[in-house]
């Protein structure tokens, strides 16, 4: 960027007015929160104050954007993302935040945002104070404890907020988590340890980090650490193979130009987090099809609002421009299928990458299943009949058992001498008659499943029989920090018989990714219902009568014999596309290549 279109009038007495100006500012020892005057085309040419930092940043925007002179923080730093792209387009976003990311680099070398020891030295007040924190908190439970802590690590922060260490702009931005988290971990107290059984210790270790362990704590550290091990084994392996499965599993999901005129309406009750997920997408309000913008958003906001949307899409051949919105005119691109595939993997390995740098501070919540059963889409009758339900315990109130294949799970499937710990979603069968059925149990967490008297196991698979009064379930904490991904996992895995309808499963996955745009996720979901009978064709055209929900990994083998091929399975694949002759009609790469064999055979 040239940074000459950014100089204003040098007759004013005035700051900086160029990039290299601010830098000449730092490199003289200036600090990035000092203030300093400022005035450009951005304050009507009006000298205001302004943090040496904030400066930079304006500078590196374009004359005609809006001044930013507040905090940004990560959440923040999206948003104006999502401005500048609305704004100015893809290509030109696209080398504006390259041309920022360059210059941030430069900044962190001049103005590095660190701390030296010497800095963390605590005034006398501090350090009685947590002599007497060690003392009183040694003996709490968690939740007692959690609150001991917290008040602590708040007196902690305000003191170092005092100190305006380099460091805070790191914190406060929380591009490396909490701010609370850190300073709580490194200097106040570890805390309590979950191993990697879901073992929670029973006493917290009241030492931070920086103080070090003696030998009982250091073990006791030690165990947390094949937890974490573990943790971060799932975080590096498993997003990049979701990647995959959801890019070829949508890949011939295309966007169409016209409107399919559909009358049919996804319903949608809409908070402040949902209706920006919905932004540049098309509702009817007052029996017109209304675009909903930045300047509308808040007409949205606590209604129950009918969307068009990719899940009930009437055009035969693709998805729509308005069931889509407008997402696809800023992206410049067709082939939504695989930017929802994308979009969503991106925000999966974010999530994973966070888990794996909080797995050294855990986050524990109190478990009562009487809650949760009430919140599923299971029947009451059914749960009432099969479970003695209590806070912390699930019993059987008749014969159920419990199959899984050790090949669904990989690495998530741990043993222990009592109980398995397996991932979140999974189903109890049992038998009405001489049919058998099964529910599934939506617990987006680390279960404990206790082994039975009655237990089948082999090297693909184990059966647990629980027969009436046997404990199925005892938990009395989950570890919120680590469930995003093994929950996104099992629903897009496609075994939830109670979210057989495309809305409640869009419901569910959206909690999960609160920050992006809501129809990659229908678009995902609407690819999964097939027709029973034939399941290359999609539910949407008949809304969804007759409807199977098939997985990701599945998908590849019903959408396209190509897709098959180019995904794992090349003897599945050509038994689909050679023997049993299958064509999926929406397929474009399929088209494509079929198309262009046959012009070289003329």
């Amino acid at each position: 960027m040239d940074t000459k279109k950014n100089r204003f009038s040098s007759k004013s007495n005035l700051g900086v007015s160029t990039l290299e100006e601010v830098y000449e500012k730092l490199y003289s020892g200036m600090q990035l929160e000092n203030k300093i005057s400022f005035a450009s085309s951005k304050t009507k040419n009006k000298t205001i104050n302004m943090s040496i930092g904030r400066v930079w940043f304006n500078l590196l925007l374009p004359d005609d954007f809006r001044l930013v002179n507040e905090p940004v923080n990560k959440n923040d730093l999206n948003d104006l993302i999502k401005e500048i792209l609305e704004q100015y387009g893809p290509k030109k976003a696209t080398e504006l935040l390259s041309h920022i990311q360059e210059e941030a680099f430069k900044l962190s070398t001049i103005s590095p945002s660190s701390f030296n020891i010497e800095s963390l030295v605590l005034p006398t007040e501090l350090i009685e104070k947590k002599k007497k924190f060690e003392i009183e908190a040694n003996n709490l439970p968690y939740d007692q404890y959690e609150k001991k802590v917290d008040k602590l690590t708040n007196e902690y922060l305000k003191y170092f907020k005092s100190l305006n260490l380099p460091i805070n702009n790191i914190l406060d931005g929380k591009i490396k988590g909490d701010a609370k988290d850190m300073w709580k971990t490194l200097l106040i107290s570890k805390g309590f340890i979950m191993d990697i059984e879901n073992n929670i210790s029973e006493k917290p270790i009241t030492k931070g980090l920086t103080e070090g362990f003696n030998n009982k704590e250091y073990y006791e550290v030690a165990k947390e650490a094949r937890n974490v091990l573990y943790l971060k084994a799932v975080a590096v392996r498993d997003p990049g193979y979701l990647a995959r499965i959801l890019t070829t599993a949508n890949a011939n999901i295309k966007l169409i130009e016209g409107d399919c005129k559909s009358k049919k309406y996804f319903k949608i009750s809409v908070d402040k987090t949902k209706a920006f997920q919905l932004l540049n997408r098309y509702y009817l309000e007052e029996n017109k099809i209304t675009k909903i913008t930045n300047k509308n958003i808040d007409n949205i906001i606590g209604k129950i609002i009918k969307l068009r949307s990719p899940l009930y899409c009437q055009s035969p051949n693709g998805i729509c421009e308005v069931c889509y919105g407008d997402l696809a005119k800023k992206i410049g691109t067709i082939n939504i299928g695989i930017l929802a595939g994308g979009a969503i993997n991106g925000v999966v390995v974010n999530k994973m990458m966070k888990a794996r740098h909080m797995s050294s501070q855990i986050d524990l919540e109190k478990v009562d299943f009487n809650k949760l059963f009430e919140k599923s889409t299971i029947p009451k009758k059914i749960i009432n009949n099969l479970f003695d339900i209590q806070k912390t315990k699930i019993f059987a109130k008749e014969n159920c058992f419990v199959q899984i294949k050790k090949s669904d799970y990989n690495i998530f499937l741990v043993n222990t001498e009592k109980y398995y710990i397996i991932p979140s979603i999974f189903n109890i069968y049992y038998n009405i008659g001489s049919e058998t059925e099964y529910i599934t149990l939506p617990f987006n967490f680390l279960v404990n499943l206790y082994k039975p008297l009655n237990t089948v196991e082999d090297n693909r698979q184990f059966k647990l029989i629980y027969e009436k009064g046997e404990l199925i379930i005892n938990q009395e904490f989950i570890q919120k920090n680590v469930n995003n991904f093994l929950i996104i996992n099992r629903m897009f895995g496609g075994n939830l018989k109670y979210m057989n309808k495309p809305e409640l499963l869009v419901n569910n996955l959206s909690e999960e990714f609160p920050s992006l745009d809501l129809v990659h996720l229908e678009l995902i979901v609407m690819n999964m219902f097939r027709d029973k009978d034939d399941t290359t064709k999609q539910c949407r055209l008949t809304s969804y009568k007759n409807s199977s929900v098939i997985g990701q990994s599945s998908l590849p083998f019903k959408t396209s014999w190509l897709n098959a091929l180019i995904f794992e399975n090349i003897n599945k694949s050509i038994q689909i596309g050679l023997v049993e002759n299958k064509d999926a009609e929406m397929n474009p790469i399929e088209k494509l290549v079929l198309t262009e064999d046959s012009k070289k055979s003329q």
